[in-house]
């Protein structure tokens, strides 16, 4: 008897079927794992890159910074000295008066990185009107205070003068005073409507570029006494409203 063309024998070959599912593309499941992945990898690579143009070798350029060095920085007055107190664990608070930070100076600003290897500061200072001052000279750790035109801590740098240099204290004071300078001249110069005038380098631009918007992270400064007094005085004419100081 033989099989009607239409049923197939099961000793018979399998028949031909014609497949509109095109095997050789990956399911749909697959490509959307493999979109994720992507995905992941670029915000992992944007981590590990951090912004661009802003770290530590990217700053220094081909030309190399003002100044480099490993030190504390405090906002206000205050930094270390060595063993200022026994009861912080950080050996770094310790000597220095706040973790040890990585000091980069180029330009106006001065750049505050965790460390010589960091992808972006932590934040910057703008140099401009800041006048370095030194409490003391002596002793292995050295404090530099950065002051304004009035004597009012802005910021206060520690350095450890035996694993540095000797000289370290002399050259941050000599650079600091340079930019700081520098800087009011140049916005002396645009306020005159001289911009075109200014002429620096490529690197020194781009340095004082990143500075502008890595000093809006810069810590709160504390307030020292002779801001309290004024304040005082501000709120007794009633200047400014009490706020039951």
């Amino acid at each position: 008897m033989s099989t009607p063309p239409d049923q197939a024998s099961p000793d018979d070959d399998a028949p031909t079927r014609t497949s509109f599912i095109d095997t050789t593309r990956p399911s749909v499941t697959f490509r959307r794992s493999s979109i994720m992945m992507s995905i992941s990898n670029l915000f992992v690579k944007a981590a590990k890159s951090g912004p661009p143009g802003q770290s530590v070798e990217d700053i220094r350029g081909t030309t190399g910074a003002d100044f480099e060095a490993f030190g504390g920085v405090t906002a206000g007055r205050g930094g270390g000295g060595g063993g200022i107190c026994c009861c912080f664990k950080d050996p770094d608070v310790r000597e220095y008066g706040s973790p040890r930070r990585y000091i980069l100076v180029k330009g106006s600003s001065c750049f505050v990185y965790e460390k010589d290897t960091s992808l972006s500061p932590l934040y910057a200072i703008k140099l401009a009107g800041s006048v370095p001052v030194v409490p003391s000279a002596k002793g292995k750790y050295q404090v530099v205070t950065l002051e304004s035109a009035l004597g009012d801590a802005k910021f206060s740098f520690t350095f450890d003068t035996e694993e540095e240099n000797s000289e370290i204290i002399q050259t941050f004071i000599s650079v600091a005073r340079r930019a700081a300078v520098g800087a009011l001249v140049e916005e002396k110069r645009r306020e005159l409507g001289h911009g075109d005038l200014i002429n620096k380098r490529a690197s020194v631009a781009h340095a004082d570029m990143v500075g502008v918007s890595a000093a809006a992270r810069q810590p709160s400064q504390p307030i020292d006494a002779k801001d309290h007094m004024e304040i005082v005085s501000k709120m007794a004419n009633g200047v400014i409203p009490s706020m039951g100081l």
